[in-house]
């Protein structure tokens, strides 16, 4: 999954608008039937990385 792609997934489940998966938009997207565990997977690490960066 591309930074973009993963960019996108957020701007989908974030409810409020402040680029952030807080808790209710994490139970959003674990009650998607379409979600890949690879995908999330990919998707947390990025977000990781990119915490741990100060982004």
């Amino acid at each position: 999954m591309s930074h973009e792609e993963a960019q996108a997934a957020i701007n989908d489940l974030d409810t409020d608008g402040d680029n952030l998966l807080d808790f209710q938009d994490f139970v959003k997207l674990m009650q998607r039937e379409d979600g890949n565990q690879e995908d999330l997977k990919r998707a947390f690490e990025m977000f990781e990385l990119e915490k741990g960066l100060g982004a």
